[in-house]
This record gives structure tokens, C-alpha cells and sequence, in this order.
């Protein structure tokens, strides 16, 4: 008898262990409710790492969370691709003058959260440009008026230092147009199908006065305006002036899509770096981006997100309230428009957009004395004689125009260059940055190795 009555002693003792195990969870969820020093001593838990139960309303809120991540993740829209390696770099904003900090800032944290955003897309499974005909990278050009000698050096420059799949969409005047395709057909690259390309003929909008705006600014400039809404069937391009040149493979550009978030439907880099020398804080009469405003030379273009924000509604609606207020043209109403819709643009640095400005007074661009990517030869400087201080733009251009479609670029444009670019005097400081100009072109061909 007594040895029976150990039995049910001890089986009742475990009987109530186990009820007390499985009920205390939710007697402590109650109890943190009802009493807010339990709830802090799980907080204390938390903060020394000792993991808490995970009741049932904590994991519907996780599970909740997750998927709320999850359709945010797939509805980032077309423009969103997996990011590379490298990080982004930030702007200038946290030097610029007080009065203007506000929009500087919200620069700046488009840029934080863009960083963010690539890192939850990181392993995010997405087709790289140009990898296959079906997939090219896009490039457009606008070319009126005497530019059709510098869009092919332009162009050139993006074929020989990119080894992928390129599509050309090219705007010109009817002249011009036979000109580009004359050259264009006789290059290796687009016979044998690598490099393809389209003519336009130069449109506007129905209603609006063509002759009118073809002669606001530069002629045809402002027809890129009008791109999301001629290029229907087009998801992303690059545009370039025709006044560009490529020392970096064209793929490394289109990387900056890349870098968009969710927002993000265009990219360009900053105007100017300097306040002291900037144009449009101190002179122009319309609003603008940021503190220094764009420069538009160089302008990646999600179209699809251009044509979901109405843009050309938008490029329309400006023109008429600013119209005898804007000086550059096609830059000042791009510079208008963000200045309404700062969330919606990517700013990349200025060593991606290397104008004379940036070296003609002081180095206005502290990326580019490591390398320059791309140059931008605005008002005409490469074909300006005696440009003192500018002889590294000029020769790179001149150099590549005398280089022919096939020929080896190690003789015919590297070679030439390293002879060439370490003679001139770094009397100045646009001559001091001829070394990040070779270095990015070196770089470029022993890639291409």
C-alpha cells in the first residue's frame, strides 16, 4: 500500500509540473499586460539577450511584417535591379549653407535609404544590360545643327570601351540622319549585330508649337523633354549631349539604376560643387534642385516612372509658369521639376559628369582626383583652339575621333594618350586632373583584356 501510494503521489507531483510549465507563458503575457514592471523586466531580457516566448500575438505581427516587406519588395516597379558591390557615395550636402539645409538633407536621405533598400535586394535575382541582343543597354542622343561629327565621336566612345549588346536611339534632323547611319553602318561592331540603332525624326507634342521649342536653348535640345512619351515601349535609357565622352565602359554607368529605390526615376549629377562659383544660387530667377541645382548632360531615365509621374504634363505645365524666367533651357525645367519632386531623383557624383567648370577656377570635385569617368565638354570645348588648362579634354577628344572602328586601341588610343597627357604643365588645375583622366581610360582597356 505504501509503496502504491508513492505512485499516485508522484504522479500527481509531475501531473501538476507539467500543467504549471504549460500555463506560466500565458500567465506572464498577463501579467505584462496588467503590470508594467513585468513588461520592463522583458524589455531587460531583450536588451541582455535572453531570449523571451514568442506568444502567438507577437508572431502574427512578425508574420504580418514580413509580408508587408514582402509586397513592398515586388511592387518596386522595373527600375529596380540588383545592385553591385560598391557603395554609394554621398553628395556635398552637409557643407552647404544653412538657409538651404532642409532640402539638402532630403537629398541626403534619398541617398541613405537608397543605400538601404540595395541591401534588401542584394540577393534579389535580376538580368544584368547588355548581356544579350534582347536585353541591350540603351543610350539616346539628340543631334541637330553641326553635331553630327561630335555624336559619332560620342558614340564611339561608348562602343570601343564596352564589349556588351548597345542600342543607339538617335534624334536628328533629316541631314543629320544620313550622315550618322552613312558612318554608322560602316562600323565592325554594328555589322556584325552588337551595336543597333534607330533614326528619329525630331517630334513634339500635338498642339505645341515645334519651331518654338527647337530653338529654346541649343537647337533640339529640349527634345529629350519628350522621350517617355515617344518611347513608349521602352522601360530605361541613358540620355548624353552630344558633347560627352566615355572613359569608363557604358555598363558601369547603367550600374547606377541600380542604385534607384522605390522612388527614383531619374538620375544626374550636381551642377556645381562650389557656392561661391554656382550659377544657380546666384542667378537663376525659377526654382531649382537642391542648393546648386542639376546639371542635365547626363541623365539616366526610368521612363517608366517618368511616364507614371506624368512628366510631360509636368515638363509642359512649368514651361508656361517659367517660361521667360529659364536661361539653360531644357536643364532649367529638369531643375524645376525636381525642385517639386526632390524624392523622385538619384544624384550621382560629379567625377560621373567631369565639365571645365569643375577645374577652371579651383578643384570643385574632390572624386576626381582619383578617377573621371565621363567628360563633358559643354560650350563647345573640344573643338576650341587654345583653351589653356583644357588640353586633357581636348586631346582625349581629338584622339578618339582619329581612331577608326576596328583598330587596335592599345595603339591607337592608349599609347597615344600616355605620350601625350603627362606633357602638359599641371600649371592649372583642369591640367592636374589629366591623370584621373588616363587612369579611368587604363583601367577601361585592361578590363577589356
Amino acid at each position: 500500500m505504501r509503496f502504491a501510494a508513492r505512485i499516485m503521489v508522484t504522479g500527481l507531483s509531475c501531473l501538476v509540473f507539467v500543467l504549471f510549465v504549460l500555463l506560466k507563458p500565458w500567465q506572464q503575457a498577463s501579467t505584462a499586460a496588467d503590470n508594467p514592471d513585468v513588461a520592463l523586466m522583458g524589455d531587460l531580457w531583450d536588451q541582455v539577450g535572453i531570449p523571451r516566448f514568442d506568444v502567438a500575438g507577437d508572431r502574427d505581427k512578425g508574420d504580418a511584417g514580413n509580408e508587408q516587406e514582402g509586397t513592398e519588395e515586388a511592387t518596386k516597379g522595373e527600375g529596380t535591379v540588383e545592385l553591385p558591390e560598391n557603395e554609394l557615395e554621398k553628395t556635398e550636402a552637409q557643407q552647404l549653407p544653412q538657409q538651404n539645409q532642409q532640402t539638402a538633407d532630403k537629398q541626403d536621405n534619398n541617398l541613405h535609404t537608397n543605400e538601404n533598400e540595395g541591401k534588401q535586394a542584394e540577393n534579389v535575382d535580376h538580368p544584368k544590360h547588355g548581356l544579350t541582343p534582347e536585353n541591350p543597354i540603351r543610350l539616346s542622343v539628340v543631334a541637330c545643327g553641326d553635331r553630327a561629327g561630335e555624336t559619332l565621336v560620342l558614340l564611339k566612345s561608348a562602343v570601343i570601351f564596352s564589349h556588351r549588346y548597345l542600342f543607339f536611339h538617335l534624334f536628328a534632323e533629316d541631314n543629320v540622319k544620313i550622315e550618322l547611319s552613312r558612318e554608322l553602318d560602316t562600323w565592325p561592331a554594328v555589322m556584325d549585330g552588337r551595336i543597333r540603332y534607330q533614326l528619329y525624326s525630331i517630334v513634339f507634342p500635338e498642339g505645341q508649337d515645334a519651331e518654338q521649342w527647337k530653338k529654346i536653348f541649343k537647337p533640339c535640345a529640349t527634345q529629350r523633354l519628350f522621350l517617355p512619351d515617344i518611347l513608349k515601349d521602352i522601360d530605361s535609357l541613358i540620355y548624353v549631349d552630344t558633347d560627352i565622352l566615355f572613359l569608363t565602359p557604358i555598363e558601369t554607368l547603367w550600374e547606377h539604376f541600380y542604385r534607384f529605390n522605390a522612388s527614383h526615376s531619374a538620375a544626374l549629377a550636381p551642377e556645381g560643387e562650389d557656392i561661391p562659383t554656382g550659377w544657380y544660387n546666384r542667378f537663376a530667377r525659377h526654382p531649382y534642385y537642391g542648393v546648386l541645382g542639376v546639371n542635365s548632360g547626363i541623365m539616366l531615365m526610368n521612363l517608366t516612372r517618368l511616364r507614371a509621374m506624368n512628366w510631360v504634363s509636368e515638363v509642359l505645365k512649368y514651361y508656361e509658369e517659367y517660361r521667360y524666367k529659364i536661361t539653360w533651357g531644357d536643364q532649367d525645367l529638369i531643375n524645376v521639376i525636381f525642385h517639386f519632386h526632390p524624392d523622385k531623383l538619384y544624384v550621382y557624383p560629379c567625377e560621373w559628369n567631369f565639365r571645365p567648370d569643375h577645374c577652371r577656377y579651383k578643384n570643385a570635385c574632390p572624386g576626381a582626383f582619383n578617377r573621371i569617368y565621363m567628360l563633358h565638354g559643354n560650350r563647345q570645348l573640344f573643338h576650341k583652339k587654345d583653351q589653356r588648362g583644357m588640353d586633357g579634354f581636348i586631346t582625349i577628344y581629338n584622339t578618339l575621333e582619329k581612331h577608326r572602328e576596328g583598330e587596335d586601341i592599345h595603339t591607337s588610343i592608349l599609347e597615344p594618350l600616355r605620350q601625350a597627357l603627362p606633357s602638359y604643365k599641371a600649371d592649372n588645375t583642369c591640367n592636374e586632373m589629366v591623370s584621373s583622366m588616363l587612369a579611368s581610360i587604363e583601367d577601361t582597356i585592361h578590363s577589356m583584356a
